[in-house]
């Protein structure tokens, strides 16, 4: 059985996780290449998502390694849509109980 500070930890994660996802979503563009490009600063997602920057950070380091996406200096280049849009149904909290 997972302790509560476990559960609020977990919903936490999921709950950025998925503020983050969708920002990137929902504030993407289609560069000359055709590939979906999010051009907001670390900080701007921070103020949109209402989270500590460290908390961007970290997401955006995660959505890397699983290859969701490429980032550069202010542009989040979205490899894998389907798979970031996923990211939204994970921070439903349905799975934590």
């Amino acid at each position: 059985m997972v302790g509560y500070s476990g559960l609020v930890e977990k919903s936490v994660f999921f709950k950025a996780q998925s503020r983050i996802a969708s920002i990137l979503i929902n504030h993407h563009s289609i560069d000359k290449q055709g590939v979906p490009v999010c051009q907001l600063s670390q900080n701007e997602i921070m103020s949109l998502a209402g989270i500590a920057r460290e908390t961007v950070s970290r997401m955006l380091r995660k959505f890397k390694e699983e290859g969701l996406v490429s980032v550069s200096r202010c542009n989040i280049h979205i490899q894998d849509m389907e798979r970031l849009k996923s990211k939204l149904l994970e921070g439903s909290g349905s799975d934590l109980f």
